[in-house]
């Protein structure tokens, strides 16, 4: 890190503070008792000064010989903010800023050289706490040694920054006293929320109303209009410009901001007539940042010229979405720019907002908050020069595209010999150099990255996109894959090829996405031998790869004189996707994170890990707290929480992303804990245990004790398993008593069963994700029950000579997989009962636990061997089936979206607009949402105004208006086009409302409830029409209103169905009485009004 160029405090300003906290990092904690510890805080608003007090307090101790460390973080620079770099970094300064500290580390990176690779919190106990503990235990070090983090809201973003900000507030305080930590931020939440509440860091907000800071801005401004007069001798200003009257304007038009103060004297000095530019800043009341952003950029250029607007917003969009800081050169090769029309030309007239000290030379923003503004569209989104990042962030990408589609080409450096590796090729940097330029190597890295703005969303693509990625991956893919090699970044392939398929997909790109899953594949298999040596990707990995991989069919003319393989095995790829070591004892269990990107693990060895499913990665752990084995292990809904239970008796939740536990354990049981889950809605863990025993705990997600006491189900045998349903207020348990059982979680009532049949003790249950069925597992057979009715659909029987340990649905609901005794995996089709492949083979011991990525890709397995591998599983990531019958004769495209976003909970209702373009939805968590049918995106809500689960949900005739019902009691009516709401609450209910409907005129709704009532409201006036208090003898599940609104017609939990009179409420005609009660749940008329069509739980129809 350079800090050169950094600007310091100009002698008298600041000064306060900056004693303050010199004061504090020199001074011992064991000295002045009122120091709460080592670490110290400097926060305030982007552009108040805070880098410009690090740098001057880092230059103070640089010349006092204690300086340890400086790190200085710049979100517009990935290599310079990556939050996984930040301890070796602090690492590799203190050891070069002290020989003990170096010799302490260096012998500690001997011992464990894996340890500089390893998840953060590794690197800081043996990169940090360990060597620096011993080197203060042998009086080594005399202190204090200053370390300072500048500007670390800056350091990657707040989910992947979460660990370290949770390493520096919780861990940093035990470095021995002698080394003392300084870090200035903004006050952003996920840094606040830590720091603030900590009383070992010491907090110093800049405060920017001060006078003092007024006073500071001044002396600044007279410093700097010294060098403006200097800079324009030959404009005769006068010694005293621009005035007393003037600075005193400028200073109080600051607001105490530096970074305000600092564009405008960069805007003075660049500026050809300082005089006019100033009368301008002046007459034109540029009080915010905003207007003195605006001001620069409006003198920059012709901004009614399209043609300019479209370069000049792609060259600042490459400035503010560049991943490291690129040239003019190389921001021009990028867009396509000739020299007539060069990214320079704006580039000089903005020195007062970026850092371009000339042609050939990056180009930086001064400040973030530039970025902000220009990106922000609340800000300057009716201004010409706004960067819209869906959009040009896109032709960023596509720039990349074009870069590699003209420079990528065979054997790129002329490499002649396969037999030495390519780092040791003598003259290697010399060929990068003179066959590749700067531009095609960024491209190389960093195109993808471009991509990841749209996350599932799928904005209008630029012209020919999709040709030049097909372009890329058809044409190009292994030419690339050389340039990354010669980078030594071969690594980033994986994921980036995973980014294409996901791209693919969204955009129906269904051939594309099948290459790139298949290139990932091809990456995984060869990476180890083609990232030493460019030449294998044609000797060996083209070759070996299997005859049905889509890269070897299209590449295959470049196999050229290479050795021919002919094999019997199969002509796809292995299934094993990643071996996974660490744990010393037996995996006894592993779950995938809701977002399929992490694995978490149980194990004998009495720890937790989390895993990098894609790669294999540790990310956290080991996780300590347990003092027995780790039986189980289940993420929360949102995967920011792990809870494990434990042959302690106790069971433990954990923070996802530090491995750090969250309150106390939970204790009561008095046997092993089996099995653990957290609720849909994250509000309550089960637990089963050996004690007979299920426990339901009440649990808000950030406790730090448990006091209430957990409802406790009792049973007549251990209970081996446990498993909620995702769409209700149910769990299933599994116990030795052979019995399977489905209980109510609020009242630890049975709902259903015993489901008998099973001969042995149960080792497995689980929900299908639709709720309708269970799966059960036993030493003699796997079986699959109705769980509304505890029938049992299928038996699948052990096959002979063995027995399984462990089951799973598939998210796809119609197949399981099972891990067995013989070491094997087996994936059974639940209808038929058939095995779905061949037994899955690999591991060495008992495979005592398994788990199914969301998206069915992959398939995780625990073993006795003391591994976890990563299995390819495409055939598991169907969608799910849909009865063509109930489609209303249009055809459904896509029912379900693994990467929609919205909801925080379970989703209990939905329904179609009229014309089918929109889906609304709503969820226990008391939102309704309103989705793009086509793409899966959110384009309204989530609308918050209900206190309880959303029950029910309907479009107004027009498909410009929704109502919802919910279990508060409540109807609300919201607006699909103005995003509000429209009329709420309407209450009449004294109990949940289970459905609500639209009249034909779209003004009148009618809802039907818990309370066995049916009410009538007006949508305009909010107010009840009519009342019907006793028409049904049970709870209302079904309302409509008939064709001409005279009549509502509805259906009853018992069976019943009534037709009453709109006006009167009187009944019309019924009460009609099916033969099942409890069945029907659903009814809708004919146009006419003269049919009804009702169908219930068994999907069966009938027309009245």
């Amino acid at each position: 890190m350079n800090g050169t160029l950094r600007p310091v405090c100009l002698p008298g300003t600041r000064q306060e503070i900056r004693d303050s906290i010199t004061h504090s990092l020199t001074t011992p904690p064991d000295v002045n008792l009122k120091d709460p510890g080592n670490l110290m805080w400097l926060s305030g608003v982007a552009g108040a000064g805070k880098s410009t007090i690090s740098t001057s307090i880092s230059q103070y101790f640089q010349e006092l010989g204690r300086l340890g460390a400086f790190l200085f973080f710049n979100r517009a620079d990935k290599l310079q903010s990556d939050p996984a770099d930040v301890i070796r970094t602090i690492a590799f300064q203190l050891a070069r800023s002290n020989i003990h500290i170096a010799s302490a580390i260096c012998t500690a990176i001997d011992n464990d050289p894996a340890s500089i690779d390893s998840p953060i919190q590794t690197q800081f106990q043996k990169l940090l706490l360990d060597p620096l503990q011993i080197a203060a235990s042998q009086n080594q070090i005399h202190g204090p040694i200053i370390v300072i983090l500048d500007a670390l809201d800056e350091c990657g973003t707040a989910e992947s920054r979460r660990s370290l900000v949770s390493l520096i507030s919780d861990d940093f305080p035990k470095l021995p006293p002698a080394f003392r930590f300084f870090i200035t931020s903004r006050p952003d939440s996920d840094i606040a929320s830590k720091f603030e509440n900590q009383l070992k860091i010491a907090k110093y907000p800049l405060d920017i109303t001060m006078p003092l800071s007024l006073t500071d801005i001044r002396i600044y401004l007279d410093n700097q209009m010294v060098e403006i007069r200097e800079r324009h001798s030959r404009r005769n200003l006068s010694p005293t410009w621009p005035g007393e009257p003037q600075m005193k304007a400028l200073t109080e038009r600051s607001s105490g901001l530096f970074i305000w103060a600092s564009t405008v004297t960069k805007y003075l000095l660049q500026s050809f007539k300082p005089n006019d530019a100033l009368k301008s800043i002046l007459a034109k009341g540029l009080t915010t940042l905003d207007d003195l952003y605006a001001g620069a950029l409006e003198v920059a250029g012709p901004w009614s010229d399209p043609t300019f607007i479209k370069e000049a917003q792609a060259a600042l969009s490459v400035v503010v979405f560049g991943k490291t800081p690129m040239s003019d050169t190389m921001i021009d090769a990028l867009l396509g720019l000739g020299p007539e029309s060069s990214s320079s030309q704006i580039f000089g007239e903005l020195g007062c907002v970026l850092q371009w000290l000339g042609p050939g030379q990056p180009v930086k923003v001064l400040h973030a908050s530039f970025s902000d503004y220009l990106t922000d569209y609340g800000r300057s989104g009716a201004k010409p020069w706004f960067i819209d990042a869906s959009i040009l962030e896109l032709q960023v990408a596509q720039g990349c595209l074009q870069v590699l589609k003209k420079g990528l080409r065979f054997n790129i450096c002329g490499f002649e010999d396969s037999y030495i590796y390519t780092t040791q090729v003598p003259d290697v940097s010399h060929r990068i150099t003179a066959h590749t330029s700067p531009h095609l190597l960024y491209s190389s890295l960093y195109w993808a990255s471009h991509l990841a703005v749209m996350g599932s969303s799928t904005p209008h693509l630029p012209d020919g996109f999709l040709e030049d990625l097909k372009d890329l991956m058809y044409k190009k893919f292994l030419f690339w894959l050389e340039v990354l090699c010669i980078q030594q970044k071969v690594g980033i392939a994986k994921d980036v090829l995973e980014a294409v398929a996901k791209f693919a997909k969204n955009y129906g790109q269904e051939e594309l996405a099948d290459f790139a899953i298949d290139a990932v594949k091809f990456v995984i298999a060869f990476a180890p031998v083609i990232a030493h040596s460019v030449p294998h990707i044609y000797l060996s990995a083209l070759p070996f790869a299997p005859s049905g991989s889509k890269v070897k069919k299209h590449y295959s003319s470049l196999l050229g004189q290479t050795v021919g393989i002919q094999s019997s095995v199969s002509g796809q790829w292995p299934r094993l996707q990643a071996t996974i070591k660490g744990h010393s004892g037996a995996v006894l269990s592993v779950a995938f994170s809701p977002g399929g990107n992490r694995i978490a693990s149980g194990s004998a060895d009495m720890t937790l890990r989390a895993w990098d499913a894609r790669t294999g990665d540790l990310l956290v752990g080991p996780f300590t707290g347990h003092t027995d084995q780790v039986k189980c292990v289940a993420f929360s809904r949102d995967g920011e929480k792990i809870v494990s239970g434990s042959f302690d008796k106790t069971v433990l939740v954990w923070d996802a992303q530090t491995g750090k536990p969250i309150g106390a354990p939970l204790t009561g049981h008095e046997g092993i804990v089996n099995s653990v889950c957290f609720s849909p809605n994250g509000e309550q863990i089960a637990s089963a245990s050996l004690d007979e025993t299920v426990h339901i705990w009440d649990w808000d997600g950030h406790s730090e004790d448990s006091t209430k006491p957990p409802m406790v189900i009792k049973h007549a045998a251990a209970v081996q398993a446990i498993a909620f349903a995702p769409d209700r207020d149910q769990v299933v348990s599994g116990s030795g008593d052979s019995l399977v059982q489905i209980w109510d979680t609020r009242t630890g009532k049975l709902v259903t069963g015993p489901l008998t049949g099973h001969t042995q003790f149960i080792r497995s249950v689980a929900f299908s994700p639709d709720g309708k069925q269970i799966l059960s597992l036993s030493h003699e057979a796997a079986r699959i029950w109705d769980a509304y009715t505890g029938t049992e659909i299928i038996a699948i029987p052990t096959p002979k000579g063995t027995y399984a340990y462990s089951a799973t649905f598939a998210p796809n609901g119609q197949h399981i997989v099972l891990g067995y005794r013989d070491t094997l995996l087996r994936i059974w089709d639940v209808q038929t009962g058939a095995l779905v492949s061949a037994p899955i083979d690999g591991h060495s011991g008992v495979v005592l636990a398994v788990s199914v990525s969301p998206d069915g890709t992959r398939i995780a397995s625990g073993s006795v061997d003391k591994t976890i591998r990563v299995w390819d599983a495409q055939e598991l990531s169907a969608a799910l089936k849909v009865d063509a019958q109930h489609a209303n004769d249009q055809e459904i495209v896509q029912m379900y979206h693994p990467s929609g976003t919205g909801h925080t909970s379970a989703v209990q209702c939905v329904a179609f607009s009229p014309k089918g373009d929109y889906i609304a939805s709503g969820s226990w968590d008391r939102t309704v949402c309103v989705w793009d049918a086509h793409t899966g995106t959110v384009v309204a809500g989530p609308f918050h105004g209900h206190e309880d689960r959303v029950y029910c949900i309907a479009f107004s005739p027009n498909g410009e208006q929704i109502v919802s019902g919910s279990q508060d009691g409540t109807v609300w009516v919201w607006s699909v086009q103005n995003r509000t709401m429209v009329a709420g609450p309407l209450k009449g209910h004294s109990n949940q409302v289970w459905c609500v409907a639209f009249s034909p005129q779209g003004d009148q709704i009618v809802s039907g409830s818990e309370d066995k009532m049916i009410c009538v409201w007006d949508v305009a006036t909010s107010s009840l029409v009519i009342r019907l208090p006793d028409v049904h003898t049970s709870a209302v599940l079904s309302v409509a209103f008939s064709s001409d609104s005279r009549q509502i017609r509805s259906a009853s939990k018992s069976g019943e169905y009534i037709v009453s009179d709109m006006q009167t409420g009187a009944l019309v005609e019924g009460p009609f009485k099916f033969q099942e009660p409890d069945q029907t749940y659903r009814i809708k008329f004919s146009p006419d009004g003269k049919l009804i069509g009702a169908s219930g739980k068994d999907s069966c129809g009938a027309g009245l």
